[in-house]
This record gives structure tokens, C-alpha cells and sequence, in this order.
């Protein structure tokens, strides 16, 4: 996983009450990431980060639970299904 710094955003795209999508943005340099939970399913599905080129990597884990989360989703660069 990359490092765990700068803010970080908890969306509810499907308004479900679980967390689908999880924002790390680092403010500087390009290096913001993301875990994606594609098909709604309680479980991330890919990693998302880009930098100089848009990297991903699929992934199997749980959801972020007990964090405030946002219903809807962020505006982005494209990356996102």
C-alpha cells in the first residue's frame, strides 16, 4: 500500500451506508491513491494511484468501517469505472 499521509475521503456512491470509495490525497507530486469497491460488494476491488501514469492493481480487502463517509463521489480525473 502506498504511504498513509495527507487527508483522506470515505464515499458512498451507491447511498448503501457502506464506504465504496477511499480517497488518499498527499497534496503534492501526483501521488494520490484510492481503493475502489467496483461492484458494491462490502469489499475494495482495486487500488488506484497516479502519479505520471495511472497505475492499478487489483485487491480483496474490507471496506473502511466507522468513518464518516460522504454519499456521492468526488470529482475525478477519468480512473474511476
Amino acid at each position: 500500500m502506498p504511504t498513509e499521509s495527507g487527508t483522506s475521503s470515505y464515499y458512498d456512491r451507491d447511498q448503501d451506508g457502506l464506504v465504496d470509495l477511499e480517497l488518499h490525497e498527499l497534496g503534492c507530486c501526483d501521488r494520490d491513491w484510492a481503493l475502489v469497491d467496483d461492484d458494491f460488494s462490502g469489499r475494495y476491488d482495486r487500488l488506484v494511484r497516479w502519479s505520471y501514469s495511472l497505475m492499478e492493481r487489483p485487491v480483496d480487502l474490507p471496506v473502511a468501517t466507522g468513518v464518516k463517509v460522504t454519499a456521492g463521489q468526488p470529482s475525478l480525473s477519468g480512473w474511476e469505472k
